[in-house]
């Protein structure tokens, strides 16, 4: 085999423009965008996705389609991070616009659920602070350690 044919199957084939409009056309449907957003493991959202390109001739695999939505999210985020940046002229990236409209109002992180604080109001007043401070003999902690009377700074 001739590194010509090894890197091709390595690569894959390059994405057509049609090809690309018709992944960022199914990647954006709203449906597709709430199953992402609320699962972990998302092979059958790339296999829902993979099912709609072939409708439509475009044969290609679960994985290319991820690793090519991966490839224009991250050349859109650098994009609009290059846009924040002082003294940058305005910086835009191939299909920037139909990124803008999957991506352009969404949070760069979903913040995590907050527990109402009301729930746990009832068990504090019943909880109790273990202290970590050392304890003498006795077993008391003491705050202040008293000097001993036999070693007085002044002696008479």
């Amino acid at each position: 085999m001739d590194a010509e044919q090894n890197s091709s199957k390595k690569r894959g084939l390059t994405w057509s423009d049609q090809e690309t409009k018709a992944l960022l056309s199914t990647w954006g449907e709203g449906k597709i965008q709430s199953e992402l957003d609320n699962s972990t493991r998302n092979t059958h959202v790339f296999s829902s996705i993979i099912r709609t390109m072939g409708g439509l001739g475009y044969l290609r695999t679960a994985p290319e389609c991820r690793q090519r939505i991966k490839t224009l999210k991250r050349n859109y985020f650098n994009a609009k991070n290059s846009n924040k940046l002082s003294g940058n002229g305005r910086t835009t990236c191939r299909y920037y616009d139909e990124l803008e409209d999957i991506l352009g109002g969404r949070p760069a992180v979903t913040p995590p659920k907050v527990k109402d604080s009301s729930e746990n109001h009832s068990s504090r007043k019943n909880s109790s602070v273990e202290c970590s401070e050392p304890e003498d003999e006795d077993g008391d902690m003491d705050i202040f350690q008293q000097p001993s009377t036999s070693s007085s700074i002044f002696s008479l």
